[in-house]
Formats: structure tokens, sequence, C-alpha cells
């Protein structure tokens, strides 16, 4: 079991950095051994009293409780899969904070020398249904990573989200690796926001009428480990965007990304 602790420091220009916003992070992590499969837990607690956190229902203090459990495994050599199911409790502002979410995912890896595999993922996470009702319903990433999911831009966190995700990969060689993602993105309520990678609300869906739909993207990738201790990734992604920013943002609705990167180990 892991035990974690952690504030929020205000950033000095000339000092040391020893004052902190009044938000605190606690939470304990376990691993469960000896099973046949790969069994975690965790929980967090999040103290937020600067009124800096942003929901649906606008700004306010937070206390927000999450406890969840993550599996991972495989079955039959070809198959694997992995999940986590997460609950939010707490306070926000006047609110009672009632939130959930959920991802899973399972791959076939075939019998071939490049090892080609196909995938299937599916991610969701609540939005708030009225923002008046004494209930937030968003759930909150806690301070989960986002590169990796929901798309490679990092236009989403997992919040008020739902993400159905196809991947196929090859391996023509022992140290290259091509990949290639495709994502379908909606809103889980519509009455909620959009939130961006940051976890802030970019846009609010019902301001146009636009509905859930967010748009699709797709991500190309290579991993070529060149040496020893030199490694290479690269990709381009594209997104094309949905009724949701079409309807709250007139102009150009697609977006394209590219990247290198280039690490070296000693």
């Amino acid at each position: 079991m892991d035990l974690l602790f952690g504030q929020r420091i205000v950033s000095e220009q000339i000092h040391w950095n020893e004052k902190h916003f009044d938000f605190d992070m606690f939470g304990a992590y376990a691993q469960f051994k000896k099973l046949p499969f790969r069994l975690d837990a965790f929980y967090v607690c999040r103290y937020d009293d600067h009124e800096a956190a942003r929901r649906n229902a606008g700004r306010g203090n937070e206390r927000r409780h999450t406890v969840g459990t993550y599996v991972k495994g495989a079955f039959a050599k070809a198959w694997d899969y992995q999940g986590t199911l997460a609950a939010q409790f707490g306070d926000f502002g006047r609110n009672e904070i009632e939130a959930y979410a959920a991802n899973a995912s399972v791959g076939y890896t075939f019998d071939h020398p490049w090892k080609p595999r196909l995938a299937g993922e599916f991610s969701y996470a609540s939005g708030d249904r009225d923002p008046r009702d004494n209930k937030t319903q968003t759930f909150d990433g806690v301070f989960g990573a986002i590169d990796t999911y929901y798309g490679r831009m990092n236009f989403l966190s997992w919040m008020n989200m739902l993400d159905y995700q196809a991947t196929a990969s090859i391996t023509p060689r022992k140290n290259l690796t091509f990949s290639c993602d495709y994502h379908f993105l909606t809103l889980a309520s519509d009455a909620d926001a959009w939130y961006y990678g940051n976890g802030n609300p970019s846009r609010l869906a019902r301001t146009g009428g636009s509905g859930e739909y967010l748009g699709q993207e797709v991500d190309l990738l290579v991993l070529w480990k060149i040496s020893k201790n030199l490694e290479l990734f690269s990709g381009y992604a594209h997104f094309f965007g949905g009724s949701v920013i079409a309807d709250t943002a007139p102009g150009r609705n697609d977006a394209d990304w590219v990247f290198v990167q280039l690490m070296y180990s000693f």
C-alpha cells in the first residue's frame, strides 16, 4: 500500500516556495498480490477551500472523496483486458457530490511474427444533469493522466464524457511499433460543460442547443527503439469537430497536431 499527501504551493519568483493554497490531497493506493490477475484499490480525498474549483454550478469550495478499483489480466494467451470503476461523494459549495466513472478495454493479439493487435475500449464519466438541483454529478478525473486516454490531443478530461475507442497496432520488428487509435467522443450530459484537458469547463453544449456530439479523433503513432539508450516516439493526430463545437464557436472546427519525441536513457 502507498500513502499519498500533497498541497498546492504558491510559486514564488525570488523566494523559496513556502506558502501554499488551502488545497490538500491525501489518499491510499493498495495492490493485492498473488492473484491470477492484477487487482488494485484506491481512495483519494481532496479539500479545496479557496473557491478555485469550477463546475457546472459555478465556483465553490470542494470536499471530494473518490473510491475505486482497477483490474488487469489476460486469458487464453491472446486476450487481454483491463478496467476501472470509481465513485465520488462529498460536497461542492452547497451541493452534494454524486458522480461515477468507468473504463474498460479488451484486446486480442494474433499469432503472427508482427504481433498484430486489435482492441476496443470504452470510457465514461458522469455529467451534471441539472445545475439547479443541489447535486454535483460531474465526475472529476482526480489527477489522472490524459495524454494516453481520450485522444492524444488532450481535448478532454475524464469529466462528463463518453469515449468509444478502437486501436490497431503491429510490430514488424522487435524495436519498431506502429499503432492507430480512433475515438468517437460525446458528452455524457448536454446540460453540463465540455471540460478541457486541464479540467476547466471549455464550452456549454446547452448554449447552442447542440446536443452531445463532440467529434472524432484519429491518432497515428510510431515508436522506434533505435538503440539500447535511444528511443524515438512520433505521431500525427486529426480532430473532426462535432455539433457541440460547431454550434458554440463559429469558424474552423477541425484541428491537427504533430509531435516528435526523442528520449535518451543514461
